[in-house]
């Protein structure tokens, strides 16, 4: 009995030139999921320089990511890297709640805020 899943022909080749891209968005993606955070106060935005302002740290960033395209030739292009930025606070949140039980929904999901969470 079949599942009617067909076998897609896939690339792993870390030279093409979509992986790096995608590889970039990923760790944005996770940057943004984890520390950083815009701040604003009642008329204004207070996060105004990048001392400041958080971002993931180099040390914190996955040592290698495994980039599978599948072709779809019939499928109209909807960019390189970006689509794969959309999925990723998802997946870490998915992750925590596997993890810990506790349903986090607002990011950055930073140390505190996940401690928040657990306490709560």
């Amino acid at each position: 009995m079949g599942s009617g899943v067909k076998s897609l022909p896939r690339s792993r080749s870390k030279d093409c030139k979509y992986c790096k891209t995608i590889e970039g968005n990923i760790v944005q993606g996770i940057s943004r999921t984890l520390w950083e955070e815009v701040k604003f106060d009642r008329s204004a935005v207070t996060s105004i320089d990048w001392i400041t302002y958080p971002i993931l740290d180099i040390t914190e960033a996955p040592e290698s990511i495994d980039v599978v395209l599948i072709n779809r030739p019939d499928v109209a292009p909807s960019g390189s890297g970006e689509p794969s930025i959309r999925p990723i606070a998802a997946a870490i949140a998915n992750a925590i709640f596997d993890a810990t039980g506790v349903r986090i929904r607002r990011v950055p999901f930073s140390p505190d805020r996940v401690k928040g969470a657990l306490s709560s």
